[in-house]
């Protein structure tokens, strides 16, 4: 019917058969969109409808030209056809008729149907050579349209429900083979699920539909791959042509495209036994789809055939012995193609249009890194007689890196209860990438090929990957009972939220102090001095198995422990002797306090104050057993001196205010430049000059009293 939802009566029924899957319909309108129904009835009162299809005639008529000759070589007698190159050898039988030179041969060779135009004839008692070249369709047609679309349905499962002639076999090597035949060769279906080995590698078919079973296997490594493909896309071909142009004929559109949902699922294990990097292709398709069609245009016999192949790539590499597994699906609503445009004589691509639904199952028992791809390529070619016209394909694409190694402190770990080895990554992404390629050679010469040509790549859709954790203190150095402060911070792996309720925050050794969580942050005070690792973890989806750990370390010290070290600092140039001795301090070991140089007679010439470890000083002098200046760092200093300069060469060093006693008075100096020599130094006093509050050098102990410089100036 013209009208959409019409209601089925006596008067929309355009044809019955019955045991057959086809039927023909006349008697159509040019240009015209019908709307069909299947009604199928088992002669009882049981009835079912299909859905609603719709179907357009062509908007103008098929025109053969007046002055081709073209015949089918079964109608010219001609039979147990040979090919060599471009000639066509035929026995010369009883009825065998010879084609004329400069005519269109259709003939058959195995099972395919070629488009020859005949360059000439050689005759001989036994056969027919007949010598071509190629040929186009509009020698034959001067004014087409061929217009066709087709479901790549799974053969598998639909002869299981079909009255199509159907055959099946098992060949020895394992793989599976279903062919359906429709009446008159209108439509042959084959599907073959592909088993054997080739190398390292072997594949065969699963117990599933659409399910093949891939492993590769050398020097120790395996990979198993199963993949499980439901991809039944509709492939639309649209191509007419009119009389006129530079060639005589003109391309007034064409376009090729498949639309329709892949469902991939990839279930994968590595194991390696060592070191190990490989990329393999799998040296023949998964499974293999034919779909050859004959039809009528103006009574010219069109020959069109369709395969659809689905290939495997697959690569993984480990840095040491490892065992994983992991499982990814995907499913993806397709669309793409591509199409001529005869204005400007170029193909323009139709992307990719898609939207993945991802999810994933990750088990792994891992020790070291392993990463994998798997790559599954649905390739789609079109050819008519036999000559390539268009190419598709789609190429999903998993990637997995699983990585796992022993945690810090592996033996106190394992003592809590908690396995060594920890999930360092485990990341999983899906992608997808579409081509296309096409020619139009079949129909008309010198027209532009389209090159295999990317039109698509997604991004990259991250299924799951694990949570990042990382832990920070406040400070990294503190003393016995002084607090510091611990903050975890957190960032959500994909598909995969860390779960607060997962919580735990450790300190080693333990009994030494007081560690308080609050969920992701804690106070940790210590009650001894020493070395602290602070951890905290947790996991997400993954349960235990995918716990994190961060930790880091706190040094803790006694401000009541101090270490001093007494040596020669300075030496006469010309005689070598000891004219002055240093001695540094330490808590406990770690922590520079302050530094002390003296004269041969034992009294202080010189004392430095630090600031935990960095050398902002407070420095003191004396003048053999007398306290008589201080210098105050005001103001840090990055100037870098040349010589001939004021001060020398002179680099990094501190600005100071100097100070002067003569034991009754304290006289401001002036500022200047730490590292100077006083008489190269030029001194700029500042008034009035103040006398700042003696400055404070972290809870650090003071010397002896009578020892110290630091003294006297209080």
């Amino acid at each position: 019917s013209k009208d959409a939802d019409f209601t089925p009566s006596a008067s929309t029924r355009k044809t019955t058969v019955k045991g057959q899957a086809q039927a023909d319909v006349s008697g159509l309108e040019t240009g015209t969109t019908y709307y069909v129904l299947i009604a199928a009835d088992d002669g009882n009162v049981n009835r079912s409808r299909s859905r609603y299809g719709t179907v357009k005639t062509f908007s103008k008529p098929v025109i053969v030209n007046s002055a081709a000759q073209f015949s089918k070589d079964s109608d010219l007698g001609l039979q147990n056809t040979a090919q060599n190159g471009t000639t066509y050898s035929f026995a010369n039988t009883a009825g065998a008729t010879p084609p004329q030179p400069g005519s269109i041969l259709f003939t058959k060779v195995g099972e395919n149907t070629l488009l020859r135009k005949v360059t000439s004839v050689n005759t001989s008692s036994a056969s027919i050579d007949v010598q071509t070249e190629d040929a186009a369709l509009s020698e034959v047609l001067s004014q087409g349209t061929v217009n066709t679309k087709l479901t790549l349905f799974d053969t598998n499962q639909a002869s299981q429900q079909s009255t199509v002639l159907t055959q099946r076999s098992v060949r020895s090597d394992g793989s599976r083979q279903t062919v359906m035949r429709w009446k008159d060769d209108l439509l042959t279906a084959e599907h073959t699920d592909n088993a054997g080995t080739a190398d390292d590698t072997s594949v065969y078919p699963g117990s599933g539909d659409n399910e093949y079973n891939i492993r590769v296997k050398r020097d120790g490594e395996e990979v198993q791959v199963k993949a499980v493909v439901a991809f039944t896309p509709e492939l639309a071909t649209d191509i007419s042509w009119v009389p006129g142009g530079p060639y005589g004929i003109t391309i007034t559109g064409a376009e090729i495209k498949a639309k329709g949902t892949i469902n991939v699922e990839f279930d994968a294990s590595h194991k390696f036994s060592a070191s190990k990097s490989f990329e393999k292709e799998v040296d023949f398709p998964l499974f293999k789809r034919t779909y050859k069609s004959r039809y009528l245009l103006g009574g010219v016999p069109v020959w069109q055939k369709v395969t659809f192949t689905l290939k495997a790539v697959i690569s993984a590499n480990a840095s040491t012995s490892v065992e994983t597994n992991y499982d990814a699906k995907a499913s993806a609503a397709l669309e793409f193609g591509t199409k001529y445009d005869p204005a400007s004589g170029q193909w323009v691509a139709i992307p990719l249009s898609t939207s993945f639904e991802k999810s994933l199952i990750i088990t792994a028992n891992a020790q070291g890194n392993v990463s994998g791809r798997i790559r599954l390529i649905p390739n789609i070619e079109v050819k008519f007689y036999d000559v390539a016209v268009g190419n598709l394909s789609v190429e999903p694409i998993t990637d997995a890196a699983i990585g796992a190694e022993l945690i810090e402190k592996v033996d106190l770990i394992g003592s809590w209860g908690y396995s060594k080895m920890q999930f360092t990554q485990m990341d999983m992404y899906l992608q997808a990438e579409a081509y296309v390629s096409a020619s139009l050679d079949i129909f008309i010469k010198k027209i532009i090929l389209l090159d295999k040509t990317k039109v698509y790549t997604s991004p990259q859709w991250f299924i799951f990957s694990l949570p990042k954790l990382s832990l920070a203190s406040s400070q990294s150095t503190v003393s016995v009972n002084e607090a510091v402060t611990l903050t975890a911070t957190v960032a959500d792996g994909a598909n995969n939220p860390f779960n607060d309720s997962t919580i735990k925050w450790q300190v080693y050794p333990s009994g030494k102090g007081t560690l308080t969580p609050k969920g992701r942050t804690a106070t940790f005070v210590p009650s001894a001095e020493g070395t602290y690792t602070i951890f905290f973890s947790g996991y997400g989806a993954l349960g235990e198995v995918g716990r994190q750990f961060a930790s880091l370390s706190i040094s803790v010290s006694d401000p009541s422990s101090l270490s001093c070290t007494y040596y020669c600092g300075m030496t006469d140039y010309y005689t070598g002797s000891c004219i002055g001795y240093s001695e540094t301090c330490y808590i406990n070991g770690f922590v520079h306090l302050y530094r002390r140089t003296y004269y041969p007679s034992g009294n202080i010439m010189e004392e430095l104050l630090y600031e935990k470890g960095v050398s902002k000083q407070v420095r003191f002098w004396g003048e053999d057993g007398k306290f008589s200046g201080l210098w105050i760092p005001y103001e840090p200093s990055w100037k870098q001196w040349g010589w001939g300069d004021v001060c020398g060469s002179v680099a990094r060093s501190y600005k100071y205010r100097q100070y002067y006693t003569d034991e009754v008075n304290i006289y401001c100096i002036g500022n200047l430049d730490g590292g100077c020599f006083a008489q190269d130094c030029k001194i700029v006093c500042n008034t009035p000059c103040y006398i700042p509050d003696p400055p404070t050098v972290n809870k650090a102990p003071l010397p002896p009293a009578n020892k110290s410089l630091w003294t006297d100036w209080k």
